[in-house]
Formats: structure tokens, C-alpha cells, sequence
């Protein structure tokens, strides 16, 4: 049987001491530079992103409870009232959803609250298909008569 021989090693290219464009001791450099140029370019755009988040939480529009009902921290009945909301208390609406409204720091029942304006502010606030037997509805926003103001009926009579 033969014996098994060692290959002789591939001669290596000499190592070079300075370090050429695109090296990892240049690229870093570049990505650190890079890195300070996006964290001051943060630091600025950081406080608008901040503020137009802020202010667009915070808006909310003006509503009112028209019979004296209780608010809820969940939209769920079953939860125990924060408390009760007496007849024509103002409360700012933040967003409306099927049976809930979204108010400050609670949750009251949509049948329950009114607000001013017309269909199209209504709708953005999620106040979308008012029934006759709920507190915003009002004739002059049912343009077809069905009982039911700010509908997907409704809409092409207003021009949207």
C-alpha cells in the first residue's frame, strides 16, 4: 500500500498592511459616518413624528350624552361602570365603532351620544348607518327618508 504523501500548501498571496477602498476597516468608517448622519437626522424628524402623533390622538370632536347613561373602561356591559354620565354632559368623541364610542378615558354606548355636523364628519368618527332610535340621528341627515341617517344610500344625494 502506498504511502500517503502531504500535498504541499498553495503559496498565499503577501499580506498587505494598508487597507484599499472597500475594505471592512474603510466601510466601517463609512457606516459609522453614515450611523451619525441618520441618528441627528432622527433627532430632528423625531419631535415633528412625535408632535403629529400627539396631535392627531388628542383631537377629538365635540359630543354630548343625551339620556343619562353609565360609562364603561371596555366596551362591554358586563363590566362595572366607571360611572354614570348625566343628561347633556359634554364629552369629546374620539372614534365610534357598531354599539361602542370611544370617550375620554371610557367607553359609552353609541345609542347615547349626538353630536353637530353633517354626514361627512360623522362618518369619519365612525358614526356610519345612525338609526331613528339612536341619540344622532337627525332628519336632516336621513336625505332619504329610511330611518337611517349617514347610510351607503344616502351618500350619492349628498355628492360623495
Amino acid at each position: 500500500m502506498p504511502a500517503l504523501t502531504r500535498m504541499p500548501a498553495a503559496p498565499s498571496a503577501p499580506r498587505s498592511t494598508t487597507r484599499g477602498p472597500g475594505s471592512r476597516r474603510e466601510s466601517a468608517g463609512r457606516s459609522a459616518a453614515a450611523g451619525s448622519a441618520l441618528r441627528s437626522a432622527g433627532r430632528r424628524l423625531c419631535p415633528l413624528l412625535l408632535s403629529a402623533f400627539l396631535t392627531s390622538t388628542v383631537l377629538a370632536a365635540p359630543a354630548w350624552v343625551v339620556p343619562s347613561t353609565p360609562m364603561y373602561p371596555v366596551p362591554n356591559q358586563l363590566s362595572a361602570p366607571l360611572r354614570t354620565l348625566p343628561a347633556n354632559m359634554a364629552v369629546s368623541l374620539t372614534r365610534c365603532y357598531a354599539l361602542w364610542c370611544d370617550v375620554q378615558r371610557g367607553w359609552v354606548n353609541r345609542a347615547a351620544l349626538n353630536t353637530s355636523g353633517d354626514c361627512r364628519r360623522l362618518v369619519a368618527l365612525g358614526f356610519k348607518s345612525v338609526r331613528r332610535t339612536e341619540a344622532a340621528y337627525q332628519l336632516a341627515r336621513d336625505f332619504n327618508h329610511d330611518g337611517i341617517a349617514c347610510d351607503d344610500l344616502d351618500r350619492p344625494l349628498v355628492g360623495r
